[in-house]
């Protein structure tokens, strides 16, 4: 069985057969070892005890416990027994951690993924002599060294639209001034003969039109 499902409060375990108490505490040892936490024998020995305490009290709640129970979700539940003293019910240091610890682990990968990320930006093939305590601190001073305030950027920045608008404005009156003294320019030069304007339908003042433009 899952760790996660064996840690949950809300989740019964009267399906369990067998042995499968048993594998569900050594699995809980596993993971634990792999986050450091049950690194020496007694304290792998200490977080199977927890677990299988925590086991057996969670099967002899009553339903209204049970149902008091499933207000807090799993990780809110175990970060309160952390700071649990050793004359308290649910007192397990060890075990809280750990569910603490597997409960926060992020469902998508893109957390990951920006952190390798970084990390590649930072330690390339050409600078690749960082150990890797100073990769670490560089990797901090990047991610911590931008505004913090969402308001600095550009992109969050709202501008008056009536300045935007006279702006537009001056700018089309702009263009309408060189375009008229375009025509000017034009109709000064190249059309000055009247005749330009006028065609009777002859090929040769048509040719002739052509020639002045």
């Amino acid at each position: 069985m899952g760790v996660s499902f064996f840690l949950g409060q809300t989740k019964t375990s009267t399906g369990f057969v067998s042995a499968d108490l048993a594998k569900s505490v050594a699995s809980v040892k596993k993971v634990a070892r792999r986050m450091g936490l049950g690194t020496t024998t007694v304290e792998e020995k200490q977080i199977g005890d927890e677990a299988t305490e925590f086991y057996l009290q969670k099967e002899r709640w009553s339903s209204e416990t049970r149902v008091e129970q499933e207000v807090l979700s799993s990780t809110a539940w175990w970060t309160e027994k952390c700071s649990r003293r050793f004359d308290q019910d649910h007192f397990y240091p060890l075990l809280a951690l750990l569910a603490v610890m597997i409960y926060t682990i992020p469902t998508s990968s893109a957390s990951s993924e920006r952190s390798w990320s970084i990390h590649d930006f930072i330690y390339t093939k050409r600078r690749n002599r960082l150990d890797a305590r100073r990769v670490e601190k560089l990797v901090f001073i990047y991610c911590n060294a931008g505004s913090k305030d969402d308001k600095a950027n550009i992109f969050y920045q709202v501008f008056d639209e009536g300045e935007s608008d006279d702006g537009e404005d001056d700018e089309g009156s702009l263009v309408d001034i060189e375009y008229n003294s375009d025509d000017d320019s034009s109709v000064g030069s190249g059309f000055s003969n009247s005749n330009a304007y006028s065609y009777d339908g002859s090929e040769e003042q048509e040719f002739e039109y052509e020639f002045e433009c």
